[in-house]
């Protein structure tokens, strides 16, 4: 499990995917418009102002690097539960981190990761493409 407060740190920022699009080959050139388009559309709803920079999130490609390289991130396998009656917390994931409640470990989950490790696993894929 890769939670939200870990992706939104797994930023492509605008200089990064200048130098992909710099790597001469036609997937550079796609994975470079398509940051270019998510950042235009998508990441404007994560701006506190217009001078606010912001890279674009990934989200979905944290999934696929993670089977890649772990050692991108910081994880751990702690027991995972969807709160289904809870008032205030219906739907919401509960992670117990510390073996609380006693109950099997059932998921591994994502703390934090290393953005440069990211960004370079994500660059050097693009490269190998001609």
């Amino acid at each position: 499990m890769c939670g939200l407060d870990v992706t939104l740190k797994a930023q492509l920022y605008r200089e990064e995917i200048e130098e992909i699009r710099k790597t001469g080959n036609k997937a550079g050139e796609v994975v470079a418009d398509l940051m270019d388009y998510y950042i235009k559309t998508a990441t404007k709803f994560f701006l506190a102002d217009e001078n606010h920079s912001e890279g674009a999130h990934l989200h979905d490609p944290c999934a696929i690097a993670y089977l890649e390289d772990e050692s991108i991130f910081i994880s751990r396998d702690c027991n995972v539960e969807i709160e289904l009656n809870g008032k205030f917390t219906r739907g919401s994931t509960v992670v117990d981190y510390n073996q609380v409640m006693g109950k099997p470990l059932n998921a591994t989950v994502v703390f934090d990761l290393d953005r440069k490790k990211l960004i370079n696993l994500l660059t050097n894929s693009v490269k190998k493409y001609k």
